[in-house]
């Protein structure tokens, strides 16, 4: 036996072997939240695992036919929707959105309006609009998945993570209009729960996840501006984390 590739799984629903050796697979890549659909990957000897899909829907039991040109596997797809319930009254609850389209996190900026990650577009994008629903503006176009977004205490810069240069999440942030887009961090990436901004607007707080070391997790922090990203602590082997607060 041998291992076909490093990477490490969650949910690995369906396995078919192909005529050339190859390996399909319907999966998720193991990760501290669940910020991405469960995909299929390919996986050829002595490769990199190649994700072959890339919707937000999830993917599931599959079979392929014996020379593999064809795959059919089974989608499943979970609808979100906003709702505002004005001074906390049930009785007042108000739907914002009726699409199913929210996905990625929201949150209420300075102005009143709502920030809010949408697969209206057939990807995951940053959007805002008005507390009714009217106004609204997409802020990323199609570039990876863009989610998570929060904004600084002043209101004028928005934090969210993408995968647009990679296929791991990283941090970005951008001015309130969509302008200005800059990329904070890289390497191993910052795939873990929603970023924190710091009260005083200046630093931002994120989890890193490495697989390949002991211990997994790391809590760290880097300059809104940009900068080396400095450890705030490193949590034992075999810690969880779901919440950055």
């Amino acid at each position: 036996r041998r291992p076909l590739s490093d990477k490490r799984w969650s949910d690995v629903d369906s396995a078919v072997y192909m005529a050339d050796g190859n390996l399909l697979i319907a999966a998720r890549e193991r990760a501290p939240e669940t910020l991405e659909a469960s995909q299929l990957w390919l996986i050829a000897p002595n490769s990199e695992p190649r994700r072959i899909t890339t919707k937000l829907n999830s993917y599931f039991t599959m079979t392929a036919t014996r020379n593999g040109d064809v795959v059919a596997s089974l989608q499943s797809s979970t609808r979100n929707d906003l709702w505002v319930l004005p001074n906390n009254d049930v009785g007042r609850a108000r739907q914002v959105t009726s699409s199913g389209e929210i996905w990625g996190g929201f949150e209420w900026m300075p102005d009143g309006k709502l920030i809010f990650g949408s697969n209206l577009s057939g990807a995951g994008n940053i959007w805002t609009m008005n507390a009714d629903g009217s106004g609204r503006r997409q802020l990323t176009r199609d570039q990876g998945l863009n989610v998570n977004p929060i904004l600084s205490p002043d209101g004028k810069t928005i934090v969210f993570q993408s995968t647009r240069t990679d296929t791991r999440f990283h941090i970005f942030r951008m001015d309130a209009d969509g302008s200005n887009l800059k990329q904070l961090t890289a390497g191993e990436g910052a795939e873990g729960p929603l970023p924190r901004i710091s009260l005083d607007g200046k630093w931002i707080f994120y989890v890193q996840n490495n697989e390949k070391q002991a211990p997994t997790f790391r809590i760290l922090r880097i300059p809104i501006e940009g900068g080396e990203p400095l450890e705030v602590t490193t949590l034992p082997e075999g810690s969880t984390i779901s919440a950055l607060d």
